[in-house]
This record gives structure tokens, C-alpha cells and sequence, in this order.
């Protein structure tokens, strides 16, 4: 949740797992769904709230950067 939490919104914890298990599958479980598909499709899921829109993405994205690997020394977002 605090993933979320930093987002801006708990409810959001969804989607921060959602992009972390995009980014975790990248490559590796083809055709999994990636960023871009699963950042198109919130149009369809939230019409007309681009509020909520852009909040998804944001927690998508933070998912998606915490399972990216980084090399030694780097911290996280």
C-alpha cells in the first residue's frame, strides 16, 4: 500500500501490482501484457475521468519501475 499511498491513493494498490507484474513479465512471458496495452486500456475502464486516468497511469508506471531491475548502487523511485 505504500506504493499507492505515494501515488496518491490506496486504491490505486491495484494498479501499482498490475505494473509490476507487467514490468516482471517484460520479456520473459511473451505475449504478456506490457505498459503501453495496459496504459491504453484505462480510457475503456474509466470513460470520461481523466483524473482517474492519469492517477492509474502514475501507479502503473510506479509499479512497472519497481520491477525493473537497477544496478548495484542505484536507489529506486
Amino acid at each position: 500500500l505504500s506504493a499507492a499511498r505515494a501515488v496518491g491513493d490506496e486504491r490505486c494498490a491495484n494498479m501499482v501490482v498490475a505494473g509490476y507484474v507487467a514490468g516482471a513479465a517484460a520479456g520473459r512471458f511473451d505475449p504478456f501484457p506490457g505498459l503501453a496495452a495496459l496504459e491504453k486500456a484505462l480510457p475503456a475502464v474509466f470513460p470520461g475521468k481523466k483524473n482517474v486516468i492519469a492517477l492509474n497511469e502514475e501507479a502503473l508506471r510506479s509499479g512497472y519501475r519497481q520491477a525493473i531491475p537497477r544496478p548495484a548502487g542505484r536507489r529506486s523511485d
